[in-house]
Order: C-alpha cells, then sequence, then structure tokens
C-alpha cells in the first residue's frame, strides 16, 4: 500500500506549523504518523512544538529540501520507512524552499514505489503576500504556483486580502483559495477526500511548465531550477541559544523595534517568570508562556548582522 505524502509548504511566517498542528487533531493514532521537518537554521523550533504530539518526527536542518540536500532527503525517509509502518507522511519545508523542488524530490523512483504525493498544500500571509511577491518572487511565486490548495493566515485588512486573492489568482488560476477559520474544516477529511490535486493546461499556466505531479514534469520543472537562486544566496539564517532572559514586556518591546529586514523570528525565550513561545513576523509579535525548555531563537531574513544580535541578546 502506497502511504500518501502531504507537503505543507509556505512562505516565512504564514503558518505551516499551525496548520499541520489542525491536522494531528484529526488522527487518532499520532504513533502512525511521519512527519519530515526541514528548516533553514540550526534549532528547529517548529520540531520541538510538534515532538510534544507523540507523532514520529524526522528532522532535517540547515537547508532546504531542495538540490543540495535531495539525497539527504530521499536517505532520510527511505531509512526512517524501513524501520517505522506509517500510515501517513507530513511533509513542512522550510518557508524559503521553492514547492517545485520538494514535489521533484518526492516523485524520485525510490520514493514512488512506497509513497506518492497526495496533496500540496499552500499556507500564505494575507496581509504581506503583495510584499513578498515583490521581493521574493522567485520563492513565493514558486510556492503559490504548486499549491493544490492555498489557505490564507493574517487576513485582519479586507483591502490587502482582496488584492492578495487576486495576486494568487494570476499565479495559480485553479488551486481553491480558502479564507474560512481552519476549526470551521476538518482539514484531514478535505485533504484525504475532497482536494481535487490541481492539473493545469499550458495554457493557464503562468510558471512557463506543466504542474501535474508526475516525475518527468517535476524533475523537468527541479533541473530547471539550477539557473535560478537558492535560498541560501538570498536569505540568511542565524540562530541563538545562550539568551539572557528579559521580562515579557521588554522583549515584546525588544520585536517591535527589529527591522524589516528581518522577516521571521521564532523560538523559546526566557523570562523572570518561566519560558515563553515567540513567533515573529513583519507585521505581528505573539508571545506566550510555554512548557518547552530548550531556549534558542533562530532569525531569518536579509541583510542580518549577527554580531549586532548576538551583542543584544546573549548572556555577555
Amino acid at each position: 500500500m502506497s502511504i500518501p505524502i502531504t507537503i505543507i509548504s509556505g512562505f516565512l511566517g504564514a503558518g505551516k506549523t499551525t496548520f499541520l498542528q489542525q491536522i494531528l487533531k484529526y488522527h487518532s493514532d499520532l504513533s502512525r504518523i511521519l512527519i519530515i521537518e526541514n528548516d533553514f537554521g540550526q534549532v528547529n523550533f517548529d520540531t520541538q512544538l510538534l515532538g510534544t504530539t507523540g507523532v514520529n518526527i524526522r528532522e532535517l536542518t540547515s537547508g532546504c529540501i531542495c538540490c543540495s540536500l535531495q539525497g539527504d532527503f530521499k536517505t532520510a525517509l527511505l531509512q526512517t520507512l524501513d524501520q517505522l509502518d506509517v500510515d501517513a507522511i507530513y511533509i513542512e519545508p522550510s518557508g524559503v524552499g521553492k514547492l517545485s523542488d520538494i514535489l521533484a524530490a518526492c516523485e524520485s523512483p525510490e520514493i514512488t514505489t512506497i509513497a506518492h504525493v497526495q496533496a500540496a498544500i499552500t499556507i500564505i500571509d494575507a496581509t504581506n503576500a503583495p510584499l513578498f511577491i515583490r521581493n521574493f518572487g522567485e520563492f513565493f511565486k514558486d510556492q503559490v504556483a504548486h499549491g493544490d490548495a492555498l489557505f490564507l493566515t493574517h487576513q485582519e485588512l479586507p483591502e490587502q486580502v482582496e488584492l492578495t486573492i487576486n495576486l494568487l489568482r494570476e499565479l495559480n488560476p485553479s488551486a481553491p483559495i480558502h479564507t474560512e477559520d481552519w476549526a470551521d474544516i476538518n482539514v484531514l477529511e478535505y485533504i484525504t477526500e475532497s482536494l481535487q490535486p490541481t492539473v493545469y493546461s499550458e495554457e493557464t499556466c503562468h510558471c512557463d511548465h506543466h504542474h501535474e505531479h508526475n516525475h518527468e514534469c517535476c524533475h523537468e520543472h527541479h533541473s530547471a531550477h539550477h539557473h535560478g537562486h537558492s535560498a541560501d544566496h538570498v536569505f540568511s539564517t542565524f540562530s541563538f541559544t545562550d539568551i539572557a532572559p528579559r521580562s515579557e514586556e521588554q522583549w515584546a518591546n525588544y520585536f517591535k523595534d527589529l527591522p524589516s529586514t528581518i522577516l521571521r523570528a521564532k523560538g523559546v525565550l526566557p523570562t523572570d517568570t518561566g519560558n515563553v513561545e515567540i513567533q515573529h513576523g513583519l507585521n505581528y509579535t505573539n508571545i506566550t508562556p510555554t512548557e518547552l525548555s530548550t531556549i534558542g531563537l533562530t532569525v531569518i531574513g536579509t541583510n542580518i548582522h549577527q554580531a549586532e544580535l548576538a551583542n543584544e541578546l546573549c548572556h555577555q
């Protein structure tokens, strides 16, 4: 029996892990679920979050599932499946990974003998999507164009949501766009029973290639990306662990003043009353108490000054 693979893609801070947590609520036996976590950095905070659920997690760090890591990804997946008997596989790639590359990796002959891509979901920050398209189009557009379904987050500004939907429809004319609350949908049932994988015609395709999930198509598209940029040529990421404690208010003020070149920050930070979880993006900072004990912060963006951040964050 071929194991279904669901890919949860999305640009930095869109809400991929939250969406994956929503899916896991509908699985009755989490011990039969495998999650491949691939983050762009040394400290994978999302693995900490998902690790509390009881699922099997295989972690790939310091890159994205693309040209340089495809061999590692295939090896990790095949070795894990040789040791585990699972019913479903979920892949949460880096926010700066190209969905086309992940599809290409999943369509390799070694993997298709035991597993198949059931769906590719793309989570989209509706507030920042126009900015990301303009500044990081090579990555953002790829994730949108290859999604079988698009789910929007950060919908606080109606005008921005409308603009984002129009832009998404240009990039992906066929995939359904969901603006409803995830709690109103059985997302697992939707993916496994209702969602039809997107099939593009050459006339409607906006990425200069066909979008069906087949090995030949994905291999051709993947090869074409050797002429594009890899994430580590565009984005920088730094992880910090020796972090000095502050109050929640002080942390909130610190992240409010971060430059816009820092697109994403996430992790577990110390305070005088216990650890807190930090989720920071361009237009939001969420700080919540957490039972997670491993202190660490991963920062992703462009033109990041590592020494300056270390001086501000770490024990002196």
